[in-house]
């Protein structure tokens, strides 16, 4: 119904989005959209149908004016439904006179009644450069939050860097279980509020922003929706009381050294709430190096040194379980100061073992940050096999614009063999994880820029690895030629490095029956990475392949297979291009199979009898599928005719008009994406 006087502005129809939609012009201003109807009001239904039928075109989008549908408050309008796409429900939107939606509760806050909580479910920190750490790792850090309104964090975290947090929270109504988004949010380090957001208009034309209000890569992960508390430097979105770029990033160089308070609290429409707390503690974390370390009788004597002032010291020996057990000091720690380092002499005496004589060795400054673990394995003479390289990579991982590199390292004196690399590369940023495991974080950029002495130390070949400006085009192309993407200008949020590789086998992305590949996979990587105006990829078809019918290009959903890419084809360069808004695996493929086409109402495929007027047909295409609803085309005894669709479960209705001559012959094409068609004949009776 109506929620005020006004006029009906526009109506559009269309088997896909918005499906049958109304736009009502409030006389205040406002515009109200109704969207997903089964059908109008009776005299807009028919104008719209008779306008339909005159263009033979399923889909319309027709403008009025005041004068041609004008309505009253309360008077109906139109029926809900499920055209387009979605489950059955209404979707419904107040406009201002600027076409920007608006939260619809502020209407209705007399009849609002909702005394509901939203539920916190889980909480993550991650790192936002490469020389950020959490807990002395890079990893982004999960913790289950069990769904209620109020937790409180144990477990006190070490920060170092810049980082993010993200919140997966829901709210809910009372008497609906349907789940949304808070209303409103605060975030604060001790007692400054350092984050606040209050969704109350929206402009589509941002639409595309949301991939920095909602963390992106934990969406693409199948982590499910999580809300950021910062604000990306390229985030315009209206939300944010303080717009402020990083507003909301925990960097341990704008708070003092030691232990803070985090808090965060979110709220509904109704002003319920939910809060979490927690205490960290942000600061640099030193790192270990020593310059003498030698028995003498039975103890063991180590001088270690470091750029920082130690509070203590504490030493650890791995036993034949694994565990770690203290090691006392025989004598007292000596301390020396000499030109801003700090050295640390004292004597252990570790128990020998044939098989464990390795020892831990960490610090604490007085704020209570800690120090990096160095190992040190306390045998007098460590051996190094020969066939073992002293850098042995054991993986990478690609983030936005730095690149993670695990290794082993296989050499009696490891701090020091990474020292004289740091001088060769001094934007590199390393730390020991364990016995003998260290982690380098490359930038990008530093990375390419001294790609052969990092290839050659680690043995690593990132032939296929590109840095992207984003205030620049960058063009990256696979080592074949045949994929290329060019990402224009302020294509990215950020500049990032982006890894094009090529996959031979379908084994792990198989195709659908009764389809051939015409091309190799192409995988664009980080997937994680968000995309903010589009990225041009084009993808060449193999000389040695003579495939041309049916082919088009795909991307793989790990959900659903291999799914359709709308692309142009130059048939001078045997080329598909087009623009994509995610970064994904590619290829072509070719489809020979037309769409099917069969009656609901009946087995035998010639004929269709019904109790009614209307008919029901199933039409699907299984691989390229049905684009637009123009690719279906229905004629009775060759007069065009209107019909419904519905896309999601693949059918079409129809309404046979009353007074024809019986038996009428009714003709059905549909055709796929690729140009494969299907024309079938029925009888109607």
């Amino acid at each position: 119904m109506a929620i005020d006087d006004g006029y009906i502005l526009r109506a559009r129809v269309s088997a896909f989005g918005y499906g049958k939609a109304i736009y009502l012009k409030l006389k205040d201003g406002n515009t109200v959209v109704y969207a997903h109807l089964s059908k109008f009001w009776p005299e807009l239904e028919n104008y719209l149908d008779q306008q339909r039928s005159k263009n033979k075109e399923y889909r319309i989008d027709q403008q009025f004016t005041s004068q041609q549908f004008p309505v009253e408050r309360g008077q109906i309008i139109g029926y809900s439904g499920k055209t387009g796409i979605g489950y059955p429900h209404l979707h419904f939107e107040i406009r201002d006179p600027q076409n920007q939606p608006v939260n619809p509760l502020q209407y209705y806050q007399a009849i609002f009644k909702d005394q509901t909580a939203p539920r916190l479910f889980q909480l993550a920190f991650f790192p936002m450069d490469y020389r950020s750490l959490i807990n002395k790792h890079s990893d982004t850090v999960f913790f289950e939050m069990g769904g209620g309104n109020q937790f409180r964090l144990a477990d006190t975290l070490f920060f170092t860097g810049k980082i993010g947090l993200a919140l997966k929270s829901y709210d809910q109504a009372g008497g609906v279980s349907n789940e949304f988004s808070f209303y409103r949010a605060e975030m604060r380090i001790d007692d400054s509020l350092v984050y606040s957001v209050r969704y109350d208009r929206f402009s589509y034309e941002q639409s595309e922003k949301v991939e920095l209000d909602k963390n992106f890569a934990l969406w693409r992960q199948g982590r499910g929706i999580f809300h950021n508390f910062f604000i990306h430097p390229e985030n315009n979105l209206p939300h944010y009381d303080n717009g402020l770029p990083e507003s909301g990033i925990i960097n341990h160089r704008e708070l003092t050294e030691g232990i803070h308070h985090l808090s965060v609290k979110i709220f509904d429409y109704s002003n319920n709430s939910a809060s979490f707390e927690t205490y960290f503690r942000s600061g640099s974390l030193p790192g270990l190096n020593y310059d003498l370390f030698r028995w003498i009788e039975d103890e063991l004597f180590i001088r270690l040194f470091t750029g920082e002032k130690l509070d203590r010291i504490t030493v650890q020996q791995r036993n034949q379980t694994g565990s770690w057990t203290d090691v006392p000091f025989r004598q007292d720690l000596v301390e020396l100061e000499h030109d801003n380092i700090f050295y640390y002499t004292f004597a252990l005496a570790p128990a020998h073992s044939s098989e464990v004589n390795m020892l831990k060795i960490e610090g604490m400054k007085g704020s209570e940050i800690p120090s990096f673990p160095l190992f040190l394995n306390s045998a007098e003479k460590r051996t190094v096999s020969d066939s073992l390289p002293v850098f042995e990579t054991t993986g990478y991982t690609i983030m936005n614009n730095w690149l993670e590199l695990a290794f082993r390292l296989h050499h009696p004196r490891p701090i020091t063999l990474l020292s004289e690399l740091n001088k060769q590369v001094p934007e590199i940023f390393w730390f020991p994880v364990d016995e003998e495991i260290f982690q380098i974080n490359i930038p990008i950029r530093t990375y390419l820029n001294h790609r052969e002495v990092l290839e050659r130390v680690f043995n690593l070949q990132l032939e296929n690895l590109y840095y992207v400006d984003r205030d620049h085009q960058g063009k990256i192309v696979s080592s074949d030629q045949l994929f290329s993407a060019v990402f224009p200008p302020m294509a990215l949020y950020e500049d990032a490095g982006i890894l094009i590789n090529s996959i031979d086998s379908f084994e792990k992305h198989p195709l659908p029956k009764k389809s051939k590949a015409a091309a190799k996979i192409y995988d664009l990587q980080p997937f994680t990475q968000a995309v903010d105006g589009g990225v041009w990829i084009s993808l060449t078809l193999p000389s040695e392949n003579s495939l041309s019918r049916g082919i088009g290009l795909y991307y793989w959903d790990p959900k659903k297979g291999w799914q359709f890419i709308p692309a142009k084809f130059d048939s001078a360069a045997r080329s598909f291009k087009t623009r994509v808004t995610s970064l994904e695996k590619f290829t072509l493929i070719q489809d020979t199979i037309p769409p099917t086409i069969l009656p609901a109402q009946s087995l035998n495929l010639a004929s269709v009898q019904g109790q009614n007027s209307l008919v029901k047909f199933f039409i699907k295409d299984e691989l390229s599928g049905i684009q637009t609803e123009s690719l279906i085309q229905i004629y009775l005894d060759s007069q065009w005719q209107l019909f419904e669709y519905d896309p999601e479960e693949d059918f079409i209705t129809l309404e046979i008009p009353s007074g024809i001559t019986q038996p009428a012959t009714l003709q059905i094409s549909a055709e796929d994406n690729v140009g494969n068609r299907t024309m079938k004949v029925f009888r109607i009776n």
